[in-house]
C-alpha cells in the first residue's frame, strides 16, 4: 500500500462506464451488421442465434432501417470509446507555486469567480464573463464608456494581478476582449 495521496487536480473519472458502453455498442452494431453481411452472402447463421432471431421475426434485416441503425450504433460506439480515453480537463488546478508545502488546488470556476469580481471593479465596466481553460483565462468585458481602449487596459491589469496572487502551478495567459455597448 502506497503512502502517496492521490494528486488534488486529476482528471474526471468518465472512462469506465464510457468504455462499457462504448463497447456494449460495438458488439450490437458489430452483431448487426455481421447479420446483414450473412443474409447477403446467403451463409448459413449458427442455430442458437437464427433461433434467437426467429423470435424476433417482425424485424426484417434486409430493411435499409435495419441496416442504418446497425452502422449507426457501431459508429456512436467508436465515438464514446475515444471520448472514453481521451481524458477531460481537470476541474481544479494548482495554485500558489512552490511557496506552500505539498500541494493547493483551486476550481477553475472559483478562479473564474475570482477574476470576474476584480475586473467588475474597474471603472467603466459595465458587465464581464470569465472563461478559464487549461492555458488561458477569457474574459469578456461590456463598457457603456465612450473609450473602450482605456477600459481593456484597466480590466488587463485587474486579470493579470489577480492572477499574479494566485501564482498558477503551470502558466495561466489571458485574454481580455471589450464590447462596447450603448
Amino acid at each position: 500500500m502506497s503512502n502517496t495521496p492521490r494528486r488534488l487536480t486529476r482528471r474526471p473519472t468518465r472512462t469506465v462506464p464510457a468504455t462499457i458502453l462504448s463497447i456494449a455498442l460495438i458488439a450490437l452494431g458489430g452483431f448487426g451488421c455481421w447479420v446483414v453481411g450473412s443474409h447477403y452472402a446467403g451463409a448459413q447463421l449458427p442455430p442458437d442465434i437464427s433461433a434467437s432471431l426467429e423470435q424476433a421475426a417482425g424485424l426484417r434485416f434486409d430493411s435499409t432501417a435495419f441496416q442504418t441503425t446497425a452502422v449507426v450504433l457501431a459508429l456512436i460506439g467508436l465515438v464514446l470509446l475515444i471520448c472514453a480515453l481521451w481524458p477531460g480537463q481537470p476541474s481544479r488546478m494548482g495554485a500558489f507555486g512552490s511557496d506552500v508545502p505539498g500541494e493547493t488546488a483551486i476550481a477553475r470556476s472559483d478562479v473564474a469567480r475570482r477574476l470576474k469580481m476584480r475586473v467588475l471593479r474597474v471603472d467603466g465596466v459595465y458587465s464581464a464573463d470569465v472563461r478559464v481553460g487549461s492555458q488561458r483565462a477569457d474574459v469578456r468585458v461590456a463598457t457603456v464608456v465612450d473609450e473602450p481602449e482605456q477600459v481593456r487596459r484597466a480590466a488587463e491589469e485587474a486579470v493579470t494581478e489577480a492572477l499574479r496572487e494566485l501564482r498558477p502551478a503551470s502558466e495561466l495567459a489571458s485574454r481580455v476582449t471589450v464590447k462596447q455597448i450603448s
